[in-house]
């Protein structure tokens, strides 16, 4: 599985995802990519570096971390992840494609009509 994870919450999710053997497509727009790699193999934590490294793969662009992707997480409040073009990225995912919301931002019933199945923390989505 593919995963688009950003901002530092999402780096609990990302360490949760590689222990189960997903891989991941990690775009943010905010932090640096070595900050990204510092925060997943970040001494105290059980997660081996090659590992990581392995299932890990930092984009630069939000199209790139969806490509072939399963799901989206977002864990951010970032008003850019509001205005993608969802219907282009439903497009360029695997399918069933799923979103998981977790901050609220996107409008979730727009999303299930492209066809996405999405979860949203906080609310059902109808």
């Amino acid at each position: 599985m593919n995963y688009l994870c950003s901002e530092s919450a999402a780096i609990t999710l990302c360490r949760y995802f590689i222990t189960e053997k997903a891989n991941l497509s990690i775009y943010d727009p905010k932090v640096p990519e070595e900050q990204i790699w510092m925060d997943l193999t970040e001494p105290g934590y059980d997660m081996n570096e090659t590992e990581v490294r392995k299932r890990v793969t930092i984009t630069h662009n939000h199209i790139d971390a969806i490509r072939s992707a399963d799901a989206i997480v977002i864990c951010t409040e970032w008003d850019e992840f509001k205005t993608y073009d969802y219907e282009k990225i439903y497009s360029l995912m695997n399918k069933p494609a799923f979103i998981f919301d977790g901050r609220l931002i996107l409008d979730g019933p727009k999303l299930k009509k492209i066809g996405f199945h999405v979860e949203v923390i906080g609310k059902k989505v109808l």
